[in-house]
């Protein structure tokens, strides 16, 4: 069974069935079409681990890709084969073989003088049920931000 005609049966039923938003289903094509242009697949019996493995390697490796794309590659794929395996396309879905990155740690981001200054005028300005909060919790939150 060719794969094209069998994603785009699995694009309709997401946007028919499952509602998803027309970015999603943008995404899931463009996922598709970079897999087929990538290992030259034809048919949903070519799929197996092996294939997978390549191109996920080679998307880390070669493309650089980042974990949320890697991610972002893995969650299509899942749902497309997983869409295959209950209509009997394929007997079971090999990407589920493949593990997931460890998501890296980032800091959080950090706040402008412009938006700490922000919050401290805001915490002067809120009406507070006694006089010494609006003191207290301006020192509090000061001292968080600071």
């Amino acid at each position: 069974m060719n794969i094209l005609e069998t994603h785009q049966r699995f694009r309709r039923y997401c946007a028919i069935e499952k509602g998803l938003a027309t970015t999603t289903i943008r995404d899931y094509k463009s996922t598709i079409q970079t897999f087929l242009k990538r290992t030259g697949a034809e048919s949903i019996k070519d799929i197996d681990l092996p294939l997978l493995k390549e191109f996920f390697y080679e998307g880390k490796e070669r493309y650089g890709w980042s974990y949320y794309r890697f991610i972002n590659c893995y969650k299509y794929l899942k749902q497309f084969l997983e869409w295959c395996k209950k209509r009997g396309y394929v007997k079971k879905n090999p990407i589920l073989e493949i593990d997931t990155p460890k998501k890296p740690k980032q800091l959080p981001r950090k706040l402008t003088k412009n938006e700490a200054e922000k919050i401290l005028y805001k915490t002067l300005a809120y009406k507070w049920c006694y006089r010494y909060e609006g003191a207290r919790n301006y020192v509090i939150i000061a001292t968080l931000l600071y």
